[in-house]
């Protein structure tokens, strides 16, 4: 067996198979992954990538966790709006409790759907950085659905700081330059009000960003 990787010509055939009435909007996100099988399927392992990654993160590691680990199979997939899945528009959260939450909640339910979709019962589940985050709330959410959680290199995000908190702290840009404080004013204004992400600089970088 190889491991396939899905080109964006599979995803977009995909997208357009699912589309519903004259807008072309896909009825549900479609989220691709790429998977290795050993000669049995006694487990297996689901690796999630962190943010600014994708299945390529694992390219190198899943034919060796299944020829020396004894792992049934490993599949590794892309998280919605990132490698060959679907980019479905998500509504521009803040760092509150409530919108955490709920940004948590679509990438943990996209997650459950793409499980059941590849009839998998059980599975150990490993996330890496975001991903690790990510993994950790559907494991919480789901978890006869986990038989192991492997937290690779794990993020996690705080609490927002109280105002009196902040006040007390102080502003860590104060002492920088002031042109230091334009440009990391710009790129907050630009990533709470116009949803652009580091990745979106990247795809208007060079001829081929578009379409990454």
């Amino acid at each position: 067996n190889t491991v396939t990787f899905f080109s964006k010509k599979a995803r977009q055939a995909e997208d357009k198979a699912r589309t519903e009435g004259e807008g072309g909007v896909p009825s549900s996100p479609s989220m691709q992954s790429s998977e290795r099988a050993g000669t049995e399927k006694t487990s297996h392992l689901v690796c999630a990538h962190g943010f600014g990654a994708g299945v390529g993160l694992y390219a190198r590691t899943m034919a060796a966790a299944v020829a020396h680990h004894g792992v049934g199979s490993v599949t590794a997939f892309d998280w919605l709006g990132f490698g060959f899945s679907s980019r479905p528009s998500f509504l521009r959260g803040s760092f509150d409790r409530a919108d955490r939450e709920k940004s948590e909640s679509a990438f943990v339910s996209s997650l459950e759907a793409w499980r059941e979709r590849m009839g998998i019962n059980r599975m150990t589940l490993c996330g890496h950085s975001l991903g690790g985050l990510l993994c950790a709330v559907y494991a919480e959410k789901y978890p006869f659905r986990v038989r192991r959680l492997i937290l690779a290199s794990c993020i996690g995000l705080p609490e927002k700081p109280s105002a009196e908190e902040s006040r007390r702290k102080g502003n860590p840009f104060a002492s920088l330059p002031c042109y230091v404080r334009a440009v990391v004013g710009c790129i907050r204004f630009c990533w709470d009000y116009l949803n652009w992400t580091p990745l979106s600089y990247l795809r208007l970088s060079g001829p081929f960003g578009p379409s990454a």
